[in-house]
């Protein structure tokens, strides 16, 4: 459980920033989006209520900032996978665990749905270098074995459709498979994320 209050501690205003931020991430996954509460994370962090709000302004700045902390850390998770890519293999399942550690594991997908209700979206192009080192490897392999390369917005679709499979799934992945008489416990649901990567997986290399 988070500490319902601590002690108050003195921080430099990046490192406090740092720590609400890690501190709503932790209500996030506890608690879902209703625990991302100003009130409730200031008592987490011993800090009042007025220090918080200084350095987020309001709620819904607070909620937008920790949106672009979580997307960072799955750029940076993305960064670390490419580091070791294999270009030979285009492991979604890989990509997929990845996506499931921010959607699922770290609540980010109930936050963005909660957030881009009724709202127009904004592109921020985090994707992009996974997009490119993705159709990179697709390019090179085509080229090797005399095929005609993929079109640039095939690979954007595949990461798309990857991306969003994983966003949905904690959310209403055990609504859709019942839906579909599938199983629909965490297995079953593990199951079908493997399967769509492996899907994907199937079209990356035949095309």
């Amino acid at each position: 459980m988070v500490t319902k209050a601590t002690k108050r501690v003195r921080r430099s205003p990046e490192a406090s920033k740092r720590a609400i931020l890690e501190a709503a991430e932790r209500r996030l996954i506890e608690d879902g989006p209703d625990g991302v509460r100003v009130q409730r994370i200031a008592a987490d962090l011993g800090m009042t209520d007025a220090a918080l709000h200084y350095h987020f302004g309001n709620r819904e700045a607070l909620v937008e900032a920790l949106m672009r902390f979580s997307a960072k850390r799955l750029v940076e998770d993305i960064g670390d996978a490419l580091e070791t890519w294999d270009a030979n293999r285009l492991d979604l399942v890989q990509l997929g665990a990845l996506f499931r550690k921010s959607f699922a594991d770290r609540g980010v997908a109930r936050l963005v749905v909660s957030v881009l209700a009724g709202r127009r979206p904004r592109g921020a192009g985090m994707l992009r270098r996974l997009v490119l080192a993705v159709h990179d490897a697709r390019t090179r392999r085509a080229n090797a074995s005399g095929r005609k390369p993929p079109l640039l917005t095939d690979t954007q679709f595949v990461i798309t459709l990857l991306s969003g499979v994983h966003l949905l799934a904690p959310i209403a992945g055990e609504a859709l498979l019942l839906s579909a008489d599938a199983s629909a416990d965490k297995a079953g649901v593990q199951e079908y994320l493997d399967w769509v990567a492996a899907l994907l997986g199937t079209h990356l290399s035949r095309n």
